[in-house]
């Protein structure tokens, strides 16, 4: 029996509340997270309901949840006052002059959370969510701060403990609506996701501590889970005539490498882009370097003819398998 679209609507709505309001999908580079993550928000989430944010080694509180901030405003004219460029001699015309003032700017938390409570404050809550790319990036401790208390979810999947939250944040929340009430007493409403990716090949880079994983829901994402979707993907390799299936290649290379490197180093379905596997500058500065330089640093013979990189791209370029592998 064919679905109206209504009973589609809320078989999404069903499936969606079984879904972890806080998650991080982890795995191998290049097996898919961010993909997965962006297909279940187009299919879950309104379009102008879900944002995207990276993390990385510069993010901070400030970035994440807001701080102050020069903002410019203008102020009218009055006198015919010439103006110049910084060369002092092209003239300009400008009507309003520019002042600087300092307030508070929102960062994607706060701008996600002030649409969720607003939403509920209207009866007609809808779904948000906050998307953190390379959420191990960051420092999670720095960059969360107190908002770390919130992540604690009851049943009804809001924040167990609210938060007394800074002046600034408190005096911004009232100033865009939300009410008195929840500024007192601020928490994650239960209508905000927040899912993650992270590489587990970078859990080095900063380690989530033990508190801070505790609140969240892994999902592993397996390395050929989606290897279906490049099936036709193909390869082009300097000494092959012939193009060579993606699927194919991985496969092999990756039969050598789990001898001596962990998972999170073998070649996901996507560590090249499809234009990438047909460009041979691609291939040598990215997966040659990335195998041999990266994957097989201590043990580079027991993937490739040579031991230096120089000669693997110069034997490369010259139309030589490299390679330790007949992939015919």
């Amino acid at each position: 029996m064919k679905l109206t679209d209504d009973q589609k609507r809320l078989l999404l709505k069903a499936t969606l509340e079984k879904k972890p309001r806080n998650r991080i999908v982890y795995g191998a580079p290049g097996t898919g997270k961010s993909q997965q993550l962006e297909r279940e928000a187009k299919l879950y989430f309104a379009p102008q309901n879900y944002e995207r944010i990276t993390f990385h080694p510069n993010y901070s509180y400030s970035h994440f949840i807001g701080s102050y901030k020069p903002v410019v405003l203008y102020k009218q004219l009055d006198s015919d006052i010439t103006y110049y460029k910084a060369d002092r001699a092209t003239a300009i015309t400008m009507d309003k002059e520019p002042t600087i003032i300092y307030e508070f700017v929102p960062g994607p938390f706060l701008k996600m959370l002030v649409r969720a409570q607003l939403s509920i404050q209207l009866g007609e809550p809808e779904n948000f969510l906050l998307i953190i790319e390379e959420i191990n990036r960051a420092n999670t401790a720095a960059t969360f701060g107190d908002v770390f208390q919130l992540l604690d979810r009851n049943a009804a999947h809001n924040s167990e403990y609210p938060i007394f939250l800074t002046e600034e944040v408190q005096q911004y929340l009232l100033s865009v609506g939300v009410s008195p009430e929840f500024v007192q007493n601020a928490i994650i409403p239960h209508n905000l996701f927040i899912w993650s990716t992270m590489n587990s090949s970078d859990q080095g880079v900063n380690p989530l501590d033990t508190a801070f994983k505790r609140r969240w829901s892994f999902e592993y994402l397996a390395l050929n889970k989606y290897e279906h979707v490049v099936d036709e993907w193909e390869l082009a390799l300097s000494f092959s005539q012939q193009p060579i299936k993606w699927n194919h290649f991985r496969e092999k290379v990756n039969t050598i490498l789990k001898e001596f490197v962990p998972e999170d180093k073998l070649l996901g379905p996507f560590f090249l882009s499809r234009h990438e596997l047909r460009q041979n500058t691609s291939i040598k500065n990215k997966l040659l370097l990335y195998l041999r330089e990266d994957a097989l640093r201590m043990n580079p013979k027991k993937l490739f003819k040579y031991g230096s990189f120089y000669e693997i791209a110069e034997k490369y370029d010259a139309g030589e398998n490299v390679f330790k592998i007949d992939f015919k």
